[in-house]
């Protein structure tokens, strides 16, 4: 099972990076309403991360704050690793999970390497802003956090990262799940750095798994399962200007 579990990882890397390949030859691919999305990198010695930046908007002042907000929070995907800096190697690369009039939700898929540790790590971050109040998301702020929760994010659909890593066909997902633990996943979820994105029908939360099996785990809760639990819905993309 472990071997299977370090296939299922090296694939994922190998998935990140043809996944980051088609999006960049469309970096440039344009939005309704004259939106687009360009991509800017932010490069220091080893580390390399690509970042969306909004072009388009006819509010020059609001597409300004958007932006500020993508690329400082692109930037912070580094500080887990700041004290190896100088002997961290990290790739990341974008894709952009949901665009509406409230929500942007930019997920990041980050390859890190420090020199000397006993393996690399498949960093997942997301920046998710409030196009409204023009502020980067934590997850208590969209979703009540309790421990139903938990139950929901446990039953939730999980979300394969690619046909090249699904813990579902390869038999272990159920393993995975039983290995969580509930007080943990809580505990987890209040930290300001959890993980999540919106996408049209859910949110996606992710969690930390056993490094063999891809570090983490996503799972996507149902706007409609969390019901009264869900503090901000997505709105439709045509109002964003």
């Amino acid at each position: 099972m472990k071997n299977n579990y370090f296939i299922l990882f090296l694939s994922a890397i190998f998935f990140c990076t043809i996944a980051a390949s088609i999006l960049l030859m469309a970096g440039n691919a344009a939005f309704a309403s004259g939106i687009e999305f360009k991509t800017a990198t932010h490069t220091d010695k080893l580390i390399k991360i690509n970042y969306p930046q909004i072009s388009g908007m006819s509010d020059a002042a609001k597409m300004s704050k958007i932006n500020a907000l993508i690329k400082d929070h692109a930037l912070a995907i580094k500080s887990p690793f700041a004290e190896e800096l100088k002997d961290v190697e990290m790739d990341g690369n974008y894709t952009i999970e949901y665009i509406g009039s409230n929500i942007l939700s930019v997920k990041y898929c980050v390859f890190a390497n420090v020199k000397n540790a006993a393996h690399p790590v498949d960093v997942i971050a997301a920046a998710n802003i409030d196009l409204n109040a023009l502020k980067t998301l934590k997850l208590s702020e969209v979703v009540t956090v309790d421990q139903s929760l938990v139950e929901l994010f446990l039953k939730g659909g999980y979300v394969p990262r690619g046909e090249d890593l699904d813990l579902s066909s390869a038999g272990a997902l159920k393993d995975i799940i039983a290995g969580f633990d509930k007080k943990e996943l809580l505990t987890r979820f209040k930290d300001p750095s959890a993980a999540f994105y919106f996408t049209k029908d859910s949110l996606v939360i992710s969690a930390e798994v056993i490094h063999a099996a891809g570090d983490h785990a996503e799972f996507a809760v149902s706007y409609k399962d969390l019901g009264k639990a869900l503090l901000l819905k997505p709105e439709g993309f045509s109002k964003l200007k």
